[in-house]
């Protein structure tokens, strides 16, 4: 499990279930473990049906939503974002 929170930034990196998501900037909203039934961004019930732990994701560049497997999701800022970010900020500053 990744140190994921609620507004984390994350890129979709390999999905099957929506390569349309593949490459896009997501903002997380909740994680929903396997079988959870949740109530979505657009006011429905949802099952979550994925294998493993999962967050319901908004895609900046649409506003839409879906749910995305965390395994799929690499962090993009905070303390869950890939080692040696940070040093290569600083060293550019």
């Amino acid at each position: 499990m990744r140190d994921f929170k609620p507004e984390d930034l994350a890129l979709v990196t390999g999905f099957r279930a929506s390569p349309r998501l593949v490459g896009l900037t997501v903002e997380l909203r909740f994680r929903a473990k396997p079988g959870e039934t949740f109530i979505g961004p657009d006011g429905a019930w949802w099952v979550s049906k994925s294998q493993g732990a999962a967050w319901v994701v908004v895609v900046n560049t649409s506003g839409n939503w879906d749910y995305v497997e965390e395994r799929h999701l690499m962090p993009l800022q905070g303390d869950a974002a890939p080692v040696g970010q940070g040093a290569k900020e600083q060293d550019h500053a």
